[in-house]
């Protein structure tokens, strides 16, 4: 059918589903008078070239060799339903060529199959594809008007869901919702297992969407997603077209959840045994549709609603992460710094979240993290720079504590060096002078060779003056601290005046 791809390749293989009975065709040429029992059955025979597979027309042409020489009457009504579905699937494959299509033909055909063999087993597939053959010929009516005879006249048939799906599709094209509505809970509420009942409660969430009902339309999406996402919330875990089909649900939430009040609407339907294991999608999918309306702070605060109501999610540093990305594509860099800041404090090194995170969670956080410590500590560094007394302080202790989470985790990082003597700079202006000391001597003597090397040394032994007034064996410190210096720096100018 042209208004639904799912089954369309069934459907087609479908037209030749009610002849078990006939034989392989091209196998031989049939003998005079032939029965069912008689045609012979086509065995492959490995030693030869395998036969080319035939066109549609050539065929047909076998099958109009046997309705030639069957008198048979149930032969002949097989035959004859065959040519007509072959003409059905010949009439199809010309919808991808310019040439002009018409159906006008085979609908004639069925016509004339249930005209002269009226309650023959089958029928239900002739009345089948009759309706496909008018849907495809753009008379919907009469494809509609078939597709309710299969209902009522056929209860039992295998084609009787697919038909009150169809049914389902056309009132809902028309805007008569609420026959709509009735097709699809016919599909949806059947007690067998069949390949409509995810797109069914799909279009039934659409269908109450459109009656303005939407709170059932939650459910009904909802219900649909359960079904769609049953082998796992990932992409991956799913077809192409369910993905397509779960990604329209989420949006359509998106859109019924923001006129509800947006994330505390999602936070009030999510409760207790309403729980799913996708719904962290519902709150991506409002956050997206925001960002997208440029509503940046209600992205935002969707985005942080998830991270802050599930803590321990797997997806909570990702809705973190998506909060800085909003706040910078809206141009707010204070927020920017603030949720950066958020990022580390949640989801650092010796964090309770890190220390569960799975392996590659760590590897998603880690390059964040790297990204993120080395901003905000030159963030705060530069503003205590451009401060003075105790708000310069301040910001200069904050820059080190993150200059210090870097080192701390990072510890192979080519950059270490640089952010310990940063480090050190940074607690020597707050006026924190032994832990100054500390970050000079380790970067000095772990990393002679590093161009900095010296001056971290010789800045350690400029803090222990600032020290007043020295401590026990500060003095003795000191001592040792003059002295490494000149022995591992003795081309430095200042080695002689410090060892004096």
């Amino acid at each position: 059918m042209r208004r639904l791809a799912v089954g369309g390749c069934l459907l087609a293989l479908a037209g030749c589903g009610h002849m078990p009975d006939l034989p392989f065709i091209g196998a031989a040429e049939p003998e005079p008078q032939p029965t069912l029992a008689e045609l012979p059955v086509a065995a492959l025979d490995t030693n030869r070239e395998v036969v080319p597979a035939q066109s549609l027309e050539a065929v047909a042409g076998h099958y109009r060799k046997v309705l030639a020489v069957a008198e048979d009457p149930d032969v002949q009504l097989q035959v004859r339903r065959r040519l007509a579905d072959l003409e059905l699937l010949a009439s199809e494959a010309q919808e991808s060529t310019d040439a002009p299509v018409s159906y006008a033909a085979v609908i004639e055909t069925y016509q004339e199959l249930l005209a002269e063999y009226p309650g023959a087993d089958g029928s239900d597939q002739l009345v089948y594809q009759m309706a496909r053959a008018y849907d495809m010929d753009g008379r919907n009516t009469e494809s509609v008007a078939l597709m309710e005879r299969l209902s009522a006249d056929f209860p039992g048939s295998t084609h009787r869901l697919e038909a009150e799906f169809r049914k389902g599709e056309s009132y809902f094209s028309a805007g008569d919702y609420k026959r709509a509505e009735r097709a699809y809970l016919d599909v949806a509420h059947s007690e067998s297992d069949h390949e409509y009942r995810a797109a069914s409660l799909y279009m039934l969430g659409w269908t109450r969407f459109k009656l303005s009902r939407h709170d059932e339309a939650v459910m009904a999406f909802l219900d649909s997603l359960d079904l769609l996402l049953q082998d796992g919330s990932r992409p991956e875990a799913v077809s192409r077209g369910d993905r397509e089909m779960a990604a329209d649900c989420f949006r359509v939430l998106a859109v019924i959840f923001d006129a509800q009040g947006g994330s505390t609407a999602i936070a009030a339907h999510f409760t207790g045994p309403y729980q799913r294991s996708y719904q962290h999608r519902v709150y991506m999918a409002l956050g997206d549709l925001y960002l997208e309306q440029e509503r940046y702070q209600d992205s935002a605060d969707t985005f942080a609603a998830y991270a802050s109501a599930y803590p321990d999610s797997p997806f909570a540093h990702e809705f973190r992460w998506r909060v800085i990305g909003v706040y910078e594509a809206g141009g707010f860099p204070d927020a920017v710094i603030a949720a950066k800041a958020r990022y580390v404090d949640d989801y650092s090194f010796g964090k309770d979240y890190w220390s569960m995170a799975a392996p590659e969670q760590r590897d998603v956080m880690s390059p964040r993290l790297r990204q993120y410590l080395d901003e905000l500590a030159r963030y705060h560094h530069a503003l205590a720079q451009a401060l003075e007394g105790g708000p310069a302080t301040e910001q200069y202790l904050v820059a080190a504590d993150y200059y210090g989470l870097y080192i701390d985790g990072f510890p192979e990082d080519e950059a270490v060096p640089d952010m310990a003597f940063l480090e050190g700079e940074s607690l020597d202006a707050g006026a924190e002078y032994r832990r100054a000391i500390e970050s000079y001597e380790w970067m000095a003597y772990s990393y002679p060779e590093h161009p900095q090397a010296a001056e971290a040394a010789y800045a350690a032994v400029l803090a222990y003056h600032r020290l007043k007034p020295l401590q026990g064996d500060e003095q003795l410190n000191l001592i040792d601290s003059q002295l490494q210096f000149a022995r591992r720096f003795p081309d430095d100018a200042r080695a002689p005046a410090v060892q004096a």
